[in-house]
């Protein structure tokens, strides 16, 4: 066996060994020799990931980058972070926030290379086959993931399914133990450039990863992810957290979300009324509206929101 065999060995048995630990209130971060991050929990271990890019040409994967530097700054009482990796002509910064008292963090990542570059898929978190010691919910083949479809077109529903590979829920999932409830929040806060999704990996059922650039089947498109080009491409920023309960991190994910840009706010009651596609499929006519209408103005008069309101969906209308 030559020099070369032995040294891959060697490397390939040696032990991970955390080179920088970084502490913010409820939460660690465990940076280890093989460019894997720790996410830690009141001091337990949860489970581990890596980010990588992937540009028209090339592609960077923090495990075999080397990492330059990792920097610290708190501010007004949140801890940023960042750390900084290259491999050859590309550069990925992966940044982490932890805020005073939260169960989670939030994390995006930026590539940039020596000239203008050109992306469809960064990957703020990986999260592989899971540590020895992590979370026993990680170490499990009955852990269960939330499926949230991307949107509510062609029948599509909320699901609750075990892992599998390629298994995926739309910009947000819990990973979670349904016979306690406990597990773990992703999700995505930004929705203006990128299609997000948690994906399941194709190797192993208890890998997954955070995906900005996802294009598939059920978000409706025939072609991948369109790119996205500039001297530097920013990730979608992710949330993960750890909850005794996912449905109160989901809560608090929709609180993250309603404080963020572009969701709109809505005054009144949930909506409800009929739909001329359920109703009717492909053969709703103007005619057919108008009688639906006149049903449910004269004699449907409970049929109403809160706000004494009754929609009509016209979908699917034909003249």
């Amino acid at each position: 066996m030559n020099n070369v065999s032995i040294s891959a060995i060697r490397k390939f048995l040696k032990k991970p060994a955390v080179t920088r630990s970084i502490n913010h209130s409820k939460i660690t971060l465990d940076f280890y020799d093989n460019n894997l991050v720790m996410f830690r929990l009141n001091g337990k271990m949860m489970d581990w990931f890596h980010a990588y890019a992937k540009t028209d040409t090339s592609s960077i994967d923090t495990r075999t980058a080397q990492r330059k530097s990792i920097r610290t700054e708190t501010i007004d009482g949140t801890c940023h972070i960042e750390a900084v990796y290259v491999s050859k002509d590309l550069t990925l910064k992966q940044y982490f926030e932890i805020e005073k008292d939260r169960n989670y963090f939030l994390t995006y990542i930026k590539i940039s290379g020596s000239r203008t570059i050109r992306s469809n898929e960064l990957v703020p978190m990986d999260f592989v086959y899971p540590h020895v010691e992590s979370e026993e919910l990680f170490l499990s083949l009955e852990e269960k993931m939330i499926c949230v479809p991307y949107d509510n077109d062609m029948w599509v529903h909320y699901d609750s399914l075990p892992l599998r590979p390629g298994r995926t829920s739309y910009d947000v999932t819990a990973i979670y133990d349904d016979r306690n409830m406990k597990g773990m929040i992703i999700g995505a806060l930004d929705f203006d450039t990128w299609k997000n999704a948690i994906v399941c990996s194709a190797y192993d059922a208890r890998s997954f990863r955070a995906v900005s650039g996802i294009a598939d089947a059920q978000t409706h498109d025939h072609l991948p992810h369109g790119y996205l080009e500039g001297k530097e491409i920013t990730s979608s920023h992710f949330i993960c957290g750890f909850y005794d309960d996912v449905r109160d991190g989901l809560e608090e994910y929709g609180r993250l979300c309603i404080n963020g840009n572009g969701v709109y706010h809505w005054d009144h009651g949930v909506p409800f009324g009929w739909n001329s596609y359920s109703a009717l499929t492909l053969m709703t006519r103007l005619k057919d509206v108008e009688t639906a209408g006149d049903f449910i103005h004269e004699d449907l008069e409970n049929f109403r929101s809160e706000d004494g309101a009754t929609y009509i969906n016209f979908d699917s209308v034909i003249n």
